[in-house]
C-alpha cells in the first residue's frame, strides 16, 4: 500500500496526469477539485500488484487478470482461486499492476490453448493444475530471473514461437487494462511492470511506473537488460519528456537485496548517479516480505518488523 501526501498543486503531475487523463482541460489539480480547498490531500493506492501474468503468482494459483486487479482496487468484489470472495473496505485512489516483465512472453505463449501440446507448456500447466507451485518457481522462474547471466524461457529457443511478439502482445494487454480502468479525477490506473533481478536469491527488483499513456514499445526486462544501469539507460533513451513519456523506478523488498551493485550509490560514477536521481526517487518501505530498512540475521526468525513473510 502506498500513501501519498503532497501539496495538491504538485500532486497533479503524478495522479491527475494518469494513464487515461488525456483530456486537454485536465491540466491542473484544480480541474478535479470542486469543494475541497484544503492545501493537502491524502491519496491511497497500491503500486505493487501481481496477477496471473506473473509466473510466480500463476504458479501458486492466481486467476485474476490485470482487469480484475483494477476492478478490485476500485472496490468491486474479487473471486479468489479458492472460491472465496474478497472486497476492500474503501476503494483506492490509484493503482498499478506490476507483473514480472521477464515472463510476459512465456505466459502469453503457454496460456494460449493453441499451445497445449507443446511439451514445455504442458509441463507448466500440469504442475500448476497439480498445485506444484514450488516446482514451477524453481524450474521455470528462477532460471530466468535468478541467474547472474539470465536466459530467456526455454520455449523462446523453439523456432515455431516468437517470444518478441509474445512480449509485445502481453505488454499491450497490460496497457489496455490500465487505460480502460483509468477514470480522470476518480481513479488513476498507472501502466507498469516489474524489472525482476534475483541473482543468487538477492532481490534487486524495481517496479517501473509510467505517468501517462506514453510508454516504451516493450518493457525493459531483466533477461535482456540484466543490470539496473541498463534499465535506466534504456528508459532514458526510449522514454522522452518531449514525447510526454515520464517514468519512475521503485526498488522494493530491499531488506533482501544484500547490497550489490544495484544499490552501490557510493561507488557509482556521476553518470549513473544522475540516472538514478532522474528515475529512482522513491523506495518501497513495507510489504508482506518485511520492512525494507531491516534484515534479521536469520530471514526465517520471528523477529519483530523484520523476519516475516
Amino acid at each position: 500500500m502506498i500513501i501519498l501526501i503532497r501539496h495538491i498543486q504538485k500532486l497533479a503531475t503524478l495522479v491527475l496526469v494518469g494513464i487515461g487523463c488525456v483530456t486537454p482541460s485536465l491540466t491542473s489539480a484544480e480541474s478535479c477539485v470542486s469543494t475541497n480547498n484544503a492545501s493537502k490531500t491524502v491519496y491511497w493506492g497500491d503500486l505493487h500488484v501481481h496477477t496471473q501474468y506473473s509466473l510466480d503468482a500463476y504458479a501458486f494459483g492466481a486467476t485474476a487478470t490485470p482487469d480484475d486487479a483494477y476492478r478490485y482496487a476500485r472496490g468491486e468484489p474479487l473471486t479468489l482461486a479458492n472460491g472465496r470472495t474478497s472486497q476492500i473496505d474503501r476503494p483506492l485512489d490509484f493503482a498499478a499492476v506490476t507483473d514480472h516483465a521477464a515472463t510476459f512472453d512465456l505466459l502469453y505463449l503457454c496460456t494460449d490453448p493453441m499451445n497445449t501440446d507443446n511439451d514445455y507448456c504442458r509441463t507448466l500447466r500440469e504442475a500448476r493444475d497439480n498445485r506444484d507451485g514450488r516446482t514451477l518457481f524453481t524450474d521455470y522462474l528462477l532460471p530466468i530471473v535468478g541467474a547472474t547471466d539470465p536466459a530467456p524461457a526455454a520455449i523462446c529457443n523453439d523456432k515455431n514461437f516468437s517470444c518478441s511478439n509474445a512480449m509485445v502482445n502481453q505488454w499491450q494487454r497490460t496497457q489496455r487494462a490500465a487505460n480502460e480502468a483509468n477514470e480522470p479525477c476518480a481513479f488513476t490506473a498507472l501502466i507498469g511492470y516489474e524489472w525482476t533481478a534475483s541473482p543468487g536469491g538477492r532481490h534487486w527488483h524495481r517496479n517501473v511506473i509510467f505517468r501517462g499513456s506514453a510508454v516504451t514499445q516493450q518493457p525493459i526486462d531483466y533477461v535482456r537488460y540484466p543490470e539496473v544501469s541498463m534499465l535506466w539507460q534504456q528508459l532514458d533513451a526510449q522514454c522522452k519528456a518531449k514525447d510526454d513519456c515520464h517514468v519512475l523506478t521503485i526498488p522494493h523488498n530491499i531488506n533482501w537485496a544484500d547490497g550489490g551493485p544495484t544499490f552501490g550509490v557510493e561507488s557509482e560514477d556521476s553518470t549513473l548517479r544522475t540516472l538514478r536521481a532522474k528515475f529512482e526517487r522513491l523506495a518501497e518501505m513495507h510489504q508482506e516480505k518485511g520492512n525494507s530498512e531491516c534484515m534479521p540475521e536469520d530471514p526465517n526468525a520471528d523477529v519483530a518488523d523484520c523476519g516475516f513473510e
